[in-house]
């Protein structure tokens, strides 16, 4: 897992508490290269993990007419060499294109977890991107006329705006008119997009035009061994939490208006889980300097369960602790994990009993 960093008139190099977070996510190597671009400066910076390839590949990586600053795995490289790593086959691709839609064609076609940053010298556009389940982070800050994207954030006073960058689709802008965005967005619901691109525009003034939609390709995934693995979208996909008890069991109406409503908030939570879990997680683990892999939303299998209709997933009648992701029980059961499928729901922080009861829920914690 790398840390990587763009600023527009923001310094990255002389910020010692940022540059200590990257280098915590990238313990084996960090480079900064600063560049002008007419009346602005821009700065990208980057800290790497050396997991893939004979050689480290340092990064930003200039490739003809780019820089590139990618974090993430790719799974679905059909010609890679071993001695190559993700990294220096994605900057070989684009090298190779010459328009916005080349790009967009290249990024749709990834699978696997990502974040990157990549700039067309000449044309002078900026291109940022998450993965289409926004898997690692990538926050957007602005202070006054200063913007910054990063793997990590130091800022938490009131003075800045800071927020993860939802993980709509490809964002496309000069960085000489940082307000003026175009996106080519993920195939998604139109009132799920409406409502992140609304939430951007108030907070950093930005003007986002959508563009043509991309459609991400599903590939098979070729999982390799990787250091840590979570159970992230378990509840959000099955029916874990109390909340999706109560959408079925309080709700007025028929059974098959209860399993509405349930699917409803099931999808609620869906369409919010890059907001509320995957950027958090991905910053507490890359900051120990590791991988993370969450299984349960890996494309194909995300896409199979939510293709399922609710009372195929859970079952509310059922007591707590048998009803709530009965789907996943049932499958422990018969893999012989006969009591640890009747055991009831507990929150990692409060089974290890790690979490501090003199902090309020709600807040936002530095560390994350």
């Amino acid at each position: 897992m790398c840390g990587i960093a763009c600023g527009i008139n923001c310094e990255i190099k002389t910020n010692e508490k940022l540059l200590k977070f990257l280098k915590r996510r990238g313990p084996n190597f960090f480079s900064c290269l600063k560049i002008k671009v007419e009346n602005i400066f821009l700065e990208f910076g980057s800290s790497v993990l050396w997991q893939q390839g004979d050689n480290l590949c340092s990064q930003p990586v200039r490739q003809g007419n780019f820089l590139i600053l990618f974090n993430g795995d790719i799974f679905n490289i059909p010609d890679k060499q071993s001695a190559e790593s993700d990294t220096e086959w994605l900057a070989k691709k684009i090298s190779g294109c010459t328009n916005e839609t080349d790009v967009c064609h290249l990024i749709q076609s990834l699978q696997g977890p990502f974040s990157l940053i990549i700039f067309h010298i000449y044309s002078r556009s900026l291109y940022i991107c998450r993965d289409y389940l926004g898997r690692n982070s990538l926050i957007i800050e602005k202070e006054a006329e200063l913007f910054r994207f990063s793997s990590t954030s130091c800022n938490y006073n009131s003075r800045k705006c800071a927020l993860e960058l939802p993980p709509l689709g490809l964002y496309v802008f000069d960085p000489i008119f940082p307000t003026v965005w175009k996106l080519f967005p993920w195939k998604q619901t139109t009132d799920a997009l409406s409502i992140e691109i609304k939430t951007l525009n108030n907070i950093f003034g930005l003007t986002i035009s959508v563009e043509e939609h991309m459609k991400p390709d599903w590939l098979k995934v070729q999982l390799g061994l990787r250091v840590v693995v979570v159970g992230s979208g378990a509840d959000e996909l099955f029916g874990g939490y109390t909340r999706h008890r109560n959408a079925f069991c309080r709700f007025e109406g028929n059974e098959d208006e209860k399993l509405m409503n349930l699917h409803r908030e099931l999808e609620k939570d869906w369409n919010r889980i890059w907001a509320r879990n995957l950027g958090r997680d991905d910053r507490v683990v890359a900051d120990n300097g590791k991988t993370l892999r969450a299984p349960f939303i890996e494309e194909k299998l995300a896409q199979y369960v939510r293709s399922l209709s609710p009372s195929q997933l859970c079952c509310f009648l059922l007591k707590e602790g048998i009803g709530d992701k009965l789907f996943l029980r049932l499958f422990g059961f018969q893999l012989g994990l006969k009591d640890v499928s009747k055991l009831k729901k507990r929150a990692i922080q409060f089974g290890s009993k790690i979490a501090n009861k003199k902090l309020n829920a709600t807040d936002r914690s530095v560390y994350l």
